[in-house]
């Protein structure tokens, strides 16, 4: 979803964050088995950039949405089947899963963090973002995007306070949307897979999607909006990408 002319559909979701029909084969549940059903339907226009050059990219993605610790763990379990063929095909896939790993306990349970390249993971989401709001109300959205996910945050042990205080900004705004869009729709043909929630106020250009991946991780994507003021907008975005780079 960009300015250039659409000659193409684009999966909405990308395609490949579903699992393959051999993967469903053996797996009891009809919920499951009737994941791959009416995809090509669940499309947008797109241009040759977005459409035919971000493959790698989509896989990249599905390999940092798969790994979630909150995930539906029997889907995980069906796509992890998917994941280790596409590391036994990649090096960039391999290399991802040993991009600097840490230990770690989340939510009372041991887990592992990697490093990730956010910059290519908040265009991915930004694209998907679009093109949710395009599905719902068949135009585009021009504004400028923000992703965040409390799933996906900079590394602050030891690092500058900037970054307690952007994870705690955005574990609040996490848990303060999901309570927010309860009472709105989720919209999704494979809410499995993934599902989205949106909020706007065309008047002051504002826009809010909550999306979630595999029945666990969570992604925000906000517009802020016009009446904000640029200090508090500054405080809001002006670091994210700076601390996950600093925080490698």
């Amino acid at each position: 979803m960009c300015d250039q002319l659409a000659i193409s559909w684009e999966h909405f979701p990308p395609k490949c964050f579903f699992p393959e029909e051999k993967d469903l084969k053996d797996i009891g549940g009809q919920i499951l088995k009737n994941l791959r059903t009416n995809l090509d339907q669940q499309s947008v226009p797109s241009c040759p950039l977005h459409n035919m050059t971000t493959s790698k990219d989509d896989e990249y993605l599905l390999a940092i949405l798969f790994s979630h610790i909150e995930n539906n763990l029997q889907l995980q379990t069906v796509i992890l089947k998917k994941i280790m063929r596409a590391i036994n095909r990649s090096p960039a896939i391999r290399s991802f899963y040993t991009n600097n790993p840490k230990m770690v306990m989340v939510n009372g349970q041991p887990g592992v963090t990697i490093t990730v390249d956010f910059s290519r993971i908040r265009k991915e989401l930004d694209k998907i973002a679009r093109a949710a709001y395009y599905k719902d109300f068949g135009e585009k959205w021009i504004k400028d995007i923000e992703v965040y996910s409390p799933g996906i945050l900079p590394d602050s042990e030891g690092k500058s306070k900037a970054s307690a205080i952007y994870n705690g900004g955005v574990l609040y705004m996490s848990k303060s949307s999901e309570k927010l869009m309860k009472y709105y729709p989720k919209i999704g043909a494979h809410p499995e897979v993934f599902y989205h929630q949106i909020y706007r106020e065309p008047a002051q250009n504002f826009l809010f999607i909550r999306m979630v991946f595999y029945e666990g991780l969570v992604i925000m994507a906000m517009s802020k909006p016009d009446n904000l003021s640029e200090s508090v907008e500054q405080s809001i975005t002006s670091t994210a990408e700076d601390l996950f780079t600093n925080s490698n």
